[in-house]
């Protein structure tokens, strides 16, 4: 059950990392830019979870 849970939370909180990156994609009129952008927020967040995780 812990491990369930676990991967449930961690599903979530992917989908809410892509949110914006999938929100853009429905975007009629969206730059590469844009596109870019979001991507490095999503790489940005994961990357300050994980170091600053191993940092401790």
């Amino acid at each position: 059950l812990k491990s369930k849970t676990k991967e449930t939370a961690f599903h979530e909180i992917a989908e809410l990392l892509l949110t914006k990156l999938s929100t853009l994609g429905a975007e009629r009129y969206i730059g590469k830019e844009d596109i870019e952008t979001a991507k490095h927020e999503i790489v940005r967040r994961l990357e300050n979870c994980i170091y600053r995780k191993q940092n401790r």
